[in-house]
């Protein structure tokens, strides 16, 4: 039966803090991935060490004979052996070291019920340091690889030895360790890995089983979170890309592409190394170039996304301090023999420290963006802290304090989008004010920067045209300030009123108005008919202040037209161009001539559903000066106020008799009928002016008289 693992937390603990340091954002620190910190109670102090059971889990620490020596090969007893307790304080490592080699020595003692000659194995704990192991001198394997012939690269997963038989049969054999650990490890003394390990002896299967089942575990947890981290970065660093390459005006979006890449090139070289797939050693020096990408894209990102510009000279000078600092660590890597190794991490921490500093005081001056960021700062402060003051966590919770700063980052270009968006939204709004959102529907657009320069479309519309009776003399009388304050009065109750009729303004022209009506021509006519009652309804406010009574005159042309963008790449207006605009607008100018309201063409009365639904009445056929066919013209007579529409309705049949003997060339007859429609009702204005024309036609007869008045003005 195989027993349970006696490294069950041991090995998590250890792993797992081993993985957190080698895997770190930070990339300065990738100089120093393998600093074990995790503590052990050392066991009491003396030899030779007693096992107790078959399968025991044992510390490094306490009594050893130590010797520091470049020899690969076993010093003998004769050598100068100095007793020492591990962990080894400073004053004993400055006593023991003399090189990169500490060779440590203690004799093991077997279990009593331990037979003769039994297979044993050890199993150690990774450290930062590579080992050879020894027992009664005779080599029992190497974790790790050892210098001087090949670099130092720790182990990350417990590794099994065979104890040769021979060396068992006595029931003790001697232990001894050739350790290789990073030079600088001596300065810092209690930092130093050797005897805060642990070492596990048993029956060689069962270690076997133990460290089998260790290493699957280990392997599988670290793959998927590494996986998992890889995915995730990989996958910001594709979409933040493609934004990029979508909106290159957002120019802070491809820096933070490049530090997603750079954590997933991180995580990529850390799994790898700890896969063994990769030898250590290049991952140490890939892994701060890889950091290095980062540094260099950090500033970038917090210029442009923060103050909307390239970096200035202090962001700069962090980037040319980042080189500075991390090209020789990508250089010398371990092999640096002094404690410079451990400053340049200290230095790079310095930098991030100002940065951070930098990103908070933008905070306080109310960048909304930079107080995102310093919250993920500041987790980052906590989650180091508490990785520092409680090293042997379950989860390497390191990770979380740069995934929490880089959410900040990503969260933060949220902002600026959204920020960016409401800012574009506001825009378009304004501008919706001057160009019309019909006339961007009408072209098939939602948004007025999908407008191209030249495009245009063909629609049959309604055109509406009005303007204000006597508007020039009006002007005068008023001035500028207050043209413009009677103005704004009376286009504000008037461009409602076509807006709720699904119209929309295409144009203001001085008093006058040109609308257009893309459904139907019954919008336009229900449009103009609430616009000359709303007129009615605020007639005392606007008389007040144009200081006289206000009139207006509608006229509605259906037809074809093209709307479009013309002018030159850097200004561009919307417009209708067409015979159908040009002939709206003299209709628009004959109200005047026939003292009408709202005059409609044949053609919009042929457009619309139910003609009978309103009351019109046929009032001439005229031939517009620049037109070969006539048009014939039709009063709206729902557009009068109530009074003198029903004057004119009970009066309508001898107004269409007149109109009839008009157009036969019956010009007395249709003298009288349009006179008794004048004595009657002395302000039907289309009545008055055929009367006066009937006059002037029996005094001087047309010789090819067709019904039709031409008409030699616009």
């Amino acid at each position: 039966m195989v027993p349970r693992d006696p490294l069950e937390n041991t090995v998590r603990k250890t792993h797992y803090s081993m993985v957190r340091n080698t895997a770190r954002l930070l990339p300065a620190l990738t100089t120093t991935p393998l600093l074990l910190l995790v503590l052990f109670a050392p066991p009491a102090k003396g030899q030779p060490l007693i096992l107790k059971s078959a399968t025991q889990t044992v510390s490094l620490s306490g009594t050893w004979r130590a010797i520091s020596t470049s020899s690969e090969a076993l010093p003998p007893d004769s050598a100068k052996w100095v007793e020492v307790t591990l962990p080894m304080d400073k004053a004993a490592i400055k006593r023991v070291y003399r090189s990169s080699h500490l060779w440590l020595s203690r004799e093991i003692r077997l279990p009593e019920n331990t037979p003769p000659g039994s297979r044993l194995g050890i199993a150690f704990v990774p450290f930062a340091a590579a080992v050879e192991a020894f027992a009664n001198g005779q080599p029992m394997g190497t974790v790790g690889k050892m210098p001087p012939n090949e670099p130092n690269v720790p182990f990350f997963l417990p590794r099994a030895f065979a104890v040769p038989p021979e060396a068992t049969r006595a029931g003790r054999f001697t232990l001894t360790l050739r350790v290789w650990q990073i030079p600088t490890f001596k300065v810092l003394g209690t930092n130093s890995p050797v005897g805060r390990g642990l070492f596990l002896v048993g029956p060689l299967e069962e270690i076997r089983v133990v460290v089998a089942k260790r290493s699957g575990h280990s392997m599988g947890m670290a793959q998927m979170r590494l996986v998992f981290l890889m995915i995730l970065f990989g996958a910001g660093a594709v979409l933040f890309l493609w934004l990029f390459l979508r909106r290159r005006e957002q120019t802070e979006l491809l820096p933070f592409a490049v530090i997603c890449l750079s954590v997933v090139l991180i995580g990529l070289l850390s799994l790898l190394a700890f896969m063994e797939i990769l030898d250590l050693m290049v991952a140490i020096r890939l892994m701060p170039a890889a950091g290095l990408l980062h540094l260099l894209a950090l500033p970038e990102f917090l210029s442009r996304l923060l103050l909307s510009r390239p970096p200035g000279k202090v962001l700069r000078g962090f980037q040319v301090y980042s080189l500075a600092s991390m090209l020789p660590i990508m250089v010398v890597g371990p092999y640096f023999e002094t404690s410079l190794v451990l400053i340049f991490p200290l230095l790079i921490t310095a930098s991030y420290i100002g940065i951070g500093l930098w990103v908070i005081a933008l905070a306080f001056r109310g960048n909304r963006e930079a107080r995102t960021i310093a919250v993920g700062v500041f987790a980052v402060v906590v989650v180091d802290l508490y990785t520092t003051l409680r090293p042997a966590t379950l989860f390497p919770v390191g990770w979380i304090g740069w995934l929490l700063l880089l959410f900040a980052m990503a969260a933060s270009i949220a902002q600026r989008v959204v920020r960016s968006r409401d800012e574009l939204d506001a825009s378009h709004r304004a501008a919706i004010r001057f160009v019309p959102k019909g006339f961007l529907h009408t072209l098939g657009r939602e948004r007025l920067q999908e407008v191209t320069y030249g495009e245009a479309r063909q629609q049959v519309m309604t055109v509406l045209f009005s303007d204000i009776r006597g508007f020039t003399t009006l002007s005068e009388r008023l001035g500028p300030e207050e043209t413009f304050a009677f103005l704004n009065g009376y286009l504000g109750h008037m461009q409602p009123l076509i807006h709720e009729h699904r119209g929309f303004v295409a144009s203001y022209l001085g008093d006058g108005i040109m609308a257009l009506f893309p459904e139907t021509a019954d919008d336009a006519v229900a449009a103009c008919v609430a616009m000359a009652s709303a007129l009615r309804a605020h007639g005392g406010e606007l008389e007040a202040k144009a200081g006289a009574p206000v009139a207006a005159g509608m006229g509605l042309h259906t037809g074809p037209l093209m709307l479009g963008t013309i002018g030159g790449l850097e200004r561009m207006d919307c417009t209708v161009i067409g015979d159908t605009v040009n002939l709206a607008s003299r209709v628009e100018s004959l109200t005047k001539r026939y003292g009408a309201a709202l005059l409609l063409t044949g053609e919009t009365v042929s457009a619309l559903k139910d003609p009978a639904m309103w009351n019109l009445r046929e009032v001439d056929r005229v031939q517009v000066k620049g037109k070969d066919l006539p048009v014939t013209l039709y009063e709206v007579l729902d557009a009068l106020p109530t009074i003198h529409r029903d004057t004119r309705l009970a009066s309508s049949d001898l107004f269409s008799q007149g109109v009839d003997a008009y157009r036969q060339g019956r010009f007395p007859e249709a003298e009288m009928l349009f006179a008794r429609l004048t004595d009657s009702d002395p302000g039907d204005g289309a009545a008055q002016t055929l009367r006066d024309r009937c006059a002037e036609l029996v005094e001087a007869p047309p010789v090819d008289w067709e019904g039709v008045t031409r008409l030699h003005e616009k």
